[in-house]
C-alpha cells in the first residue's frame, strides 16, 4: 500500500485542507507500506513547525519520527542539499536503514510535481526497483518533466510529464 499525503507544500495546506485532515492522513499512513510526504506534509502529520530549510540532521530525525506512521518505508521528499541538489530521505523501518538519494535541482515551481514523483515511484517499485532506486528514478523523471515545461508560456498548469515518458523508460532500464 502506497500513501502519498498530497495535502500541502511550501508551508501551507492546499485549499480545502486543514490540520484535522492532516491528522486523518497520519492515521491513513499507518496502513501504508510506503509513505511519501514532502517536508510540509511531514510537519503537519508530526505537529511540527515548518520552515523553509531543514538541516540534514533535522530531515533524518523527521524521517525517523515518520517511521511510526508506516509499516515499512518512509520516502521524505524535499531535502535541500546546497543550491544544486534536492534529496529524498529513504528509510526502511524493517532493515533499520536510512539513506539520502539526490537529484539535480531545477529552480522552477509547478503544480503536480509531487503527483509525477509519486506515480513514477509507484511504477518503479511495481517493476522491481528498490525504494532507493525508485526514488532516484522518480526524482529524475520529475526533473526532466520540469525541464520540458520551462519556457513554455502557453503551458499554465502542471508539468509536461508526457514528453518525459521516453526518458522514464530509459531510467527504468539503467537505474
Amino acid at each position: 500500500v502506497f500513501v502519498d499525503s498530497a495535502m500541502a507544500d511550501h508551508g501551507e495546506f492546499y485549499n480545502g485542507f486543514d490540520q484535522e485532515f492532516a491528522d486523518k492522513m497520519g492515521e491513513l499512513c499507518k496502513v501504508g507500506d510506503y509513505i511519501l510526504p514532502n517536508t510540509t506534509e511531514a510537519c503537519y502529520i508530526l505537529h511540527k513547525p515548518w520552515k523553509e530549510h531543514f538541516t540534514k540532521e533535522e530531515m533524518l530525525e523527521m524521517a525517523r519520527e515518520l517511521s511510526e506512521f508506516t509499516k515499512r518505508y518512509v520516502i521524505l521528499k524535499g531535502y535541500e542539499h546546497g543550491d544544486n541538489e534536492l534529496g529524498m530521505i529513504v528509510l526502511d523501518k524493517k532493515e533499520d536503514s536510512i539513506e539520502i538519494v539526490y537529484n539535480d535541482r531545477v529552480d522552477y515551481v509547478s503544480h503536480g510535481t509531487g503527483d509525477v514523483f509519486a506515480s513514477s515511484f509507484v511504477g518503479s517499485v511495481m517493476v522491481g526497483k528498490t525504494p532507493s532506486q525508485a526514488s532516484k528514478i522518480a526524482g529524475e523523471f520529475t526533473k526532466i518533466a520540469i525541464e520540458k515545461t520551462i519556457g513554455d508560456e502557453n503551458h499554465k498548469y502542471g508539468v509536461k510529464f508526457e514528453q518525459a515518458i521516453p526518458q522514464l523508460y530509459d531510467l527504468l532500464k539503467t537505474i
